[in-house]
């Protein structure tokens, strides 16, 4: 599907299509019923006849499939997913020795819509003037059309608000106006950020710690830190409690050390785990704080 811009008549022709023909894959794929509002929006080329307005001047849509569509009709161009019925089948049997990768990932997909495991995120924004409410952007079955609904962010780590203080929302924007917005590059390439390096400094006063080293997730945080301990640490032994986060798991698994479970929240099977352990192997507890999930 062609990604670029696309113009308005174009996604009208996509609302208003007929169901047995999808505007741009043409005649080689067969149009689920789903496919005109979910698919309509990518498609770059306008597909209206420019010549076929009604008393008004409003353009009417072209209904016949678009193989059948002439390049006047669309202004000298092409879908690059049309092909008549003869070259469709030309290229199907130029490619029947191929791995059909489109055919693997659309069954890879299906199944897992059917077992229930393809994970949809949500559309919110949060409201800074509004904290903690929230715009919530869904759309309704089979409708392109996207509603907007309040909702209000519990789950979100901004805990008290402060992305929205006067303070901090002065100190982003004279940042911004100064510096610019982004890094220009990781730290491999363009370096060390004076900021950057100042929140570590400020970060590791805090902890009572030498140095303090800033990732972009606490989930790349917690399996980097973990992955390099096993790495170098020798006959190392983790105890990890039943209920950690995912990235924690990653970490262990990445770093190939032993792993050893203990039942969550429960000091005494941890203890007794630790009896039975080598006393000569370093060992590391990894445990959480709050647990979120």
């Amino acid at each position: 599907r062609p990604h670029s811009t696309f113009s308005s008549s174009a996604v009208a022709h996509v609302g208003t299509a007929r169901p047995e023909y999808c505007p741009f894959h043409a005649q080689e794929f067969p149009c689920r019923s789903d496919c005109l509002s979910s698919d309509g929006n990518h498609c770059s080329l306008d597909f209206t006849n420019p010549q076929a307005k009604d008393g008004r001047g409003v353009e009417r849509v072209v209904s016949a499939p678009l193989a059948a569509v002439s390049k006047a009709e669309t202004g000298g161009r092409r879908c690059p997913f049309s092909h008549p019925a003869e070259k469709v089948a030309e290229k199907k049997s130029k490619t029947n020795n191929c791995f059909d990768f489109e055919s693997f990932f659309g069954d890879k997909l299906d199944s897992t819509k059917r077992e229930d495991n393809y994970r949809t995120f949500k559309t919110v924004q949060r409201l800074a003037a509004d904290f903690p409410r929230a715009e919530n952007y869904y759309k309704s079955p089979h409708s392109p059309i996207r509603n907007i609904r309040e909702v209000t962010i519990w789950c979100a780590n901004d805990y008290l608000g402060m992305s929205r203080h006067a303070d901090v929302l002065q100190a982003a924007k004279a940042t911004a106006e100064k510096y610019g917005v982004g890094a220009g590059g990781t730290r491999n390439i363009s370096g060390n950020g004076i900021l950057h390096e100042a929140l570590e400094a400020t970060l590791a006063s805090l902890h009572a710690k030498d140095a303090a080293l800033l990732f972009t997730s606490c989930y790349n945080a917690n399996d980097t830190a973990l992955t390099v301990l096993g790495n170098h640490l020798p006959n190392l032994i983790y105890f990890s409690d039943a209920a950690n986060h995912r990235s924690m798991i990653e970490g262990i698994r990445h770093s190939g050390a032993r792993k050893v479970i203990f039942r969550h929240n429960d000091v005494d099977h941890l203890e007794s785990l630790l009896r039975e352990a080598d006393p000569a192997a370093p060992k590391v507890v990894v445990f959480e704080s709050v647990y979120s999930m």
